[in-house]
């Protein structure tokens, strides 16, 4: 307990002055189910969670794929806009709107700088007029890394995201060795990444916590 409540700690020094009221930690954890050690440990309240860290150097095609769709890169102001009000309408119900809404707008600003720089793309899939799936890969070292793979709740189940997470990596692989996703391999996303050829290398556990002052060192 001590040394987690250091390392919540040294992040709250990391922003001095801000108001921090939950930390997340995450590291490799080698398996999917967390030692019972650690899990009699954790302070009351925090929430603790295992992905799968996947990978792929090659992709196959998956048994729903929808073959007329509308795909493509996010470019222009009103595409962007589409995007946030797409993100928007999948927000956790954890988050109060006007807050999450502010932090979605900075993350999307920084997302779209670095598309403006050629350091990935964000690819989205347009039903009509509305976009209905997305998801950004940004490349470094080899590797291009999913981002925020994203359904509108309404559309979900009917094949959208498989089908985005096919052609992105179709269109991404030629630009890297090889496409890494973290995802709960449990889940449906998880189960759609192994059908289109993706295979777990790792595993990444997350703990989330309040902040020190609440729990004693």
């Amino acid at each position: 307990r001590g040394a987690l409540n250091r390392l919540i700690e040294n992040f709250s020094k990391e922003f001095p002055g801000q108001k921090i009221s939950t930390a997340a930690i995450c590291w490799s954890s080698g398996d999917v189910h967390p030692p019972k050690a650690l899990l009699d440990r954790l302070p009351s309240g925090a929430r603790l969670r295992v992905a799968s860290a996947m990978s792929a150097s090659d992709v196959t095609l998956p048994p729903h794929v929808l073959s007329k769709t509308d795909i493509r890169c996010v470019c222009s102001d009103a595409e962007w806009d589409d995007l946030f009000r797409a993100k928007l309408r999948s927000a956790p119900n954890a988050y109060p709107q006007e807050i999450y809404s502010s932090y979605l707008r900075m993350q999307l600003r920084m997302y779209r700088a670095m598309c403006d720089q050629k350091l990935g793309c964000w690819y989205a899939l347009y039903e009509g007029a509305e976009l209905v799936s997305n998801l950004g890969i940004f490349g470094v070292n080899g590797l291009g890394r999913f981002q925020m793979v994203d359904t509108i709740p309404e559309a979900r189940g009917k094949g959208y995201c498989q089908t985005l997470v096919y052609f992105a990596a179709i269109d991404y692989l030629p630009r890297v060795d090889a496409l890494v996703i973290v995802a709960d391999t449990s889940g449906a996303a998880g189960r759609v990444y192994q059908k289109i050829g993706f295979e777990v290398r790792d595993y990444l556990a997350e703990l989330e916590v309040k902040c020190p002052n609440e729990y004693p060192k």
